[in-house]
């Protein structure tokens, strides 16, 4: 794991003289062969134990492991909670803690998109070793249900309209924040659904758009340039209008591909009445 391997000598014995730990894993591209660390990668640790609030609010056992720069606490996969740290070196790591309860509750999240990219065991009290091997071996779900797919297109075209009536109102912040982030997250399922549906289940679609260039349709790709806006009163309207074309083009390929239908009447009103404000300022009523 090169830069990481004098904390790592650090953090083992550590883990292993503390009764409240049970397991330590390694995640991610420090353990994974395909697409394996680079430079920039940090280093991801699951750790189930007894309390995981102690190792979210304490810092005495970061002092421990080694002189840190700064840390922080933010939400991670299937409802858990991860601390952040920048340990010295610029040794990025990242503790996604869990009690043994959680964690199981959480495997549907972090299963075999996760687990089935690779795994180093650091310390294993709990022989978690056989629990993590069948949860990797789970099957992916290739395409969701046709009502998945209509509540992601409601979902969509509920927030273009939205996100319209913000650039009318001249709530820049906010209009862009949901064109350049909701929007986008809504539009990422669907590629990341139509990939699968077009390549069947096995196809890797990874997970948050990552290495998205090189998995995603080319013609998406090209499309995708148009979609970004600064923070501009021009570029934001321009940006939500070729979201919601590439969204329905997207949308009605995933649609065909799962022999479902795509709801035209309530797209087609929806973009009139988006149009209608980003042109006249005045939605119907």
């Amino acid at each position: 794991m090169g830069r990481f391997d004098e904390l790592l000598q650090r953090f083992i014995p550590w883990a292993q003289g503390e009764a409240q730990i049970y397991s330590a894993v390694v995640l991610g591209s420090q353990a994974r062969e395909e697409r394996p660390a680079d430079p920039f990668s940090d280093l991801d640790i699951l750790m189930v134990v007894e309390r995981p609030s102690r190792f979210l609010k304490e810092d005495q056992w970061l002092q421990d492991i080694g002189p840190y720069w700064l840390s922080f606490v933010e939400d991670t996969l299937g409802g858990g909670r991860e601390r952040r740290v920048l340990f010295d070196g610029s040794r990025d790591v990242d503790f996604v803690l869990f009690s043994l309860e959680e964690l199981k509750r959480a495997f549907h999240a972090i299963g075999p998109q996760v687990l089935g990219r690779g795994w180093k065991v650091l310390v294993d009290k709990i022989d978690l070793t056989a629990l993590l091997r069948q949860v990797a071996g789970m099957p992916e779900q290739a395409v969701f249900p046709a009502g998945s797919f209509h509540n992601l297109v409601n979902d969509f075209w509920y927030h273009a309209l939205w996100s319209a009536k913000k650039i009318g109102r001249g709530e820049w912040w906010t209009a862009k924040t949901c064109v350049d982030g909701y929007l986008k997250m809504r539009l990422l399922t669907a590629v990341e659904q139509y990939e699968k549906a077009l390549h069947g289940a096995a196809y890797d679609t990874w997970h948050n758009g990552r290495f998205i260039e090189d998995w995603a349709e080319g013609w998406i790709m090209e499309a995708l340039t148009g979609c970004y806006a600064h923070y501009d009163q021009e570029e934001i309207p321009k940006a939500l209008l070729a979201t919601m074309n590439l969204f329905r083009k997207v949308a009605k390929h995933l649609a065909e591909e799962m022999g479902t239908w795509y709801p035209e009447q309530s797209d087609s009103y929806v973009d009139r009445l988006v149009r209608q404000i980003l042109t006249a300022g005045n939605p119907e009523r």
